[in-house]
């Protein structure tokens, strides 16, 4: 059973030309309006740029603790592999630099 969650009402100002195409899109994504559309959207790019606040921030902070209780060097690069198995550490690194570029004016 779906728990309804708190709204709040938002107001956006968005050129009519994006609003029409909304509107023409909604129906083939299966949204039953432009504004469901854009909650859509909405949703789809904050849980990306939550993914990537998560591989940037939380191995840096796993790092931190393993390194406050004694393990360091080769272990902690281990433990830490082994930890965020599911996520490739490549990804981690990729994040890490893509928000690094981001940053640079």
């Amino acid at each position: 059973m779906k728990t309804e969650r708190k709204t709040m009402m938002v107001s956006l100002r968005m050129p009519e030309e994006v609003v029409e195409d909304l509107k023409r899109m909604a129906p083939l994504k299966g949204m039953s309006g432009y504004q469901a559309l854009i909650k859509h959207y909405v949703g789809m790019g904050l849980r990306r740029d939550l993914e990537t606040l998560w591989l940037r921030e939380v191995p840096e902070r796993i790092q931190d603790i393993l390194a406050k209780h004694g393990l360091t060097g080769e272990a902690q690069e281990d433990l830490l592999e082994e930890l965020l198995g599911v996520v490739p550490h490549e990804r981690i690194r990729e994040t890490k630099e893509e928000s690094l570029q981001a940053a640079t004016p």
